[in-house]
């Protein structure tokens, strides 16, 4: 029972034991059901010497809410965090400056939101403030942030926004369930754009890379959000083109 409250209520890393004990299973799946939806991804690491496959990291995360650090030794795990700590602390104190975006007083500049860690930064602030999927005005402010990324990539040469594009709309599909949530119908216009300009093959005026960040990375997402977009890129009419092929068969 201490366990179960440390895992509800702290940030745990799980180093030099197996996900293969049974009662740690039980605890952690208990915790994974009772955790409400928030926009941190989750508390708990398991931090793995080796590399595992793609469906093991699925199913960890799926299944126990577990987030894998793969091929990364104890020592260096820990030095990591003495190295970003600082940081760490000075982005969550910052953290109230977000309401005044939520409320409409300030808003991010283009400098910042052109960065890829900058949405990163942002769901850790509002998960600090306790925001979740049930905030109306918080998940309105996600939707201009991701469209403001997409005018980014109006610009010349914006082949980064592209992949920083991609790789926001992943993130946040990993962490909340978008089907049937206020977001739905604008985040799968910006997916259908993001889709319709990349490619898997090199292509001039479409991004790899932005191709690459889906295919690589979509079974990070919630099994109904791939389910949503599978349907998206099947029934598009562009779909045949095989631009996008094979996005999400690895």
């Amino acid at each position: 029972r201490k366990f179960f409250t440390l895992l509800q209520e702290s940030t745990v890393a799980i180093l030099g034991y197996s996900l293969g004990d049974f009662n740690l299973n039980i605890i952690l799946n208990e915790v994974k059901n009772s955790r409400k939806e928030t926009f941190r991804k989750t508390d708990i690491y398991f931090i793995d010497r080796s590399r595992i496959s793609n469906l093991m990291e699925s199913f960890y995360f799926e299944t126990y809410g577990i987030r894998v650090i793969q091929n990364m030794q104890i020592n260096n795990f820990l030095t990591a965090i003495e190295k970003n700590y600082d940081e760490a602390t000075e982005l969550l104190d910052s953290a109230k400056e977000l309401l005044d975006v939520v409320s409409g007083k300030i808003f991010f500049n283009n400098d910042f939101l052109k960065l890829r860690v900058s949405f990163a930064y942002i769901l850790v602030q509002a998960s600090a403030l306790g925001l979740d999927s049930s905030s109306n005005e918080f998940m309105k402010t996600i939707m201009k942030i991701l469209n403001k990324k997409r005018e980014f990539t109006y610009d010349t040469g914006a082949w980064i926004q592209y992949e920083h594009l991609a790789d926001w709309l992943i993130e946040i599909a990993s962490i909340i369930s978008i089907k049937g949530s206020l977001i739905e119908e604008e985040y799968c216009e910006l997916a259908r754009y993001s889709f319709y300009n990349c490619s898997k093959g090199f292509v001039m005026g479409l991004s790899y890379d932005a191709w690459k960040e889906w295919n690589v990375r979509w079974h990070e997402m919630k099994m109904d959000n791939q389910f949503m977009l599978k349907d998206i890129i099947d029934n598009s009419e562009w779909a045949s083109y095989k631009r996008i092929n094979d996005i999400y068969k690895n």
